[in-house]
């Protein structure tokens, strides 16, 4: 038997949802995490809006 904590959210829907709605390419780690790997060159402009992209993924059901 598996348990699952209360409020778990598959890493794959995140990532899929990030990918198709948002252009937003992350990598998946593990079931429930994903790895943001930016260039160490990013713009401030990129990160800004990579991290809006998942907030707004994170912040609607899955």
């Amino acid at each position: 038997m598996r348990l699952r904590p209360a409020g778990h959210r598959p890493a794959g829907a995140l990532i899929t949802r990030l990918r198709e709605e948002e252009g937003v390419l992350v990598l998946p780690c593990g079931e429930r995490s994903v790895r943001l790997r930016p260039a160490l060159n990013i713009e401030d402009a990129d990160l800004e809006h990579g991290v809006a992209a998942l907030s707004r993924a994170l912040s609607r059901p899955l």
